[in-house]
């Protein structure tokens, strides 16, 4: 309700995947298929944020399971089990290697201080594998306004990685990350930061509109709605 008074066209609702502690279990996963398309005016996408669990990219939920889901994000998070003191060349890895999976549409904030990365060639895989690259408002908020923005390593590595990635011909998701509904929906000024600070561009951004996400993760049953 909050999402369709805020004027949201589509919702996406992605929980943890089940090795970081206190998730779902792989059972909630499996509900896709009985979760209603629209709510409150809004079109409803069900997915998992999936946990990357190794080096090599694995995730915490079979492929029986990610190809039911609307859409599915990777990522390195804490309290899962991947090693917290990776090294750059196997978060890279990682990463790399979640695109390179079929069933991944998103890798999620690709570069924070606690999962360094080589954004370039992590931007480079998901241009040619068709990736999409999260620019997680969640992180970028709490940075507006600082002194010397430009120089904070996130702002830093992530406007290299959106270089990289333009120039490849990828493209990214901007995404609220919200954990309540009062984080739904992207306020003018987060606006105004991503495109000045982060050298964001507009083209560049695969979610502008529903219709078009929609088509994109290849979601009919959404799309017939």
């Amino acid at each position: 309700a909050e999402g369709a008074r805020r004027g949201l066209g589509l919702l996406a609702v992605t929980d943890h995947g089940p090795s970081m502690q206190g998730a779902p279990h792989d059972g909630y996963f499996t509900m896709a298929a009985r979760m209603p398309r629209r709510w409150s005016g809004l079109i409803v996408l069900f997915g998992c944020e999936a946990n990357v669990v190794s080096p090599d990219g694995d995730l915490d939920l079979p492929d029986a399971i990610l190809s039911t889901l609307d859409v599915v994000g990777a990522g390195l998070h804490e309290r899962t089990p991947y090693p917290v003191a990776a090294s750059v060349v196997d978060n890279t890895r990682a990463l790399v290697a979640a695109c390179e999976n079929a069933h991944v549409d998103i890798i999620v904030h690709p570069y924070r201080p606690q999962f360094p990365i080589d954004v370039i060639a992590v931007a480079e895989a998901a241009a040619m594998t068709g990736t999409l690259l999260e620019i997680n408002a969640a992180l970028f908020r709490p940075l507006m306004g600082l002194p010397a923005v430009t120089n904070h390593e996130v702002v830093r590595e992530t406007r290299h990685m959106l270089q990289v990635l333009c120039a490849s011909g990828g493209q990214c998701v901007v995404s609220s990350d919200s954990h309540h509904a009062g984080e739904l929906g992207f306020e003018p000024k987060l606006i105004r930061f991503l495109t000045e600070v982060l050298a964001l561009e507009p083209g560049m951004v695969a979610n502008k509109a529903a219709t078009g996400e929609l088509k994109r993760l290849r979601v009919a049953r959404a799309a017939q709605l």
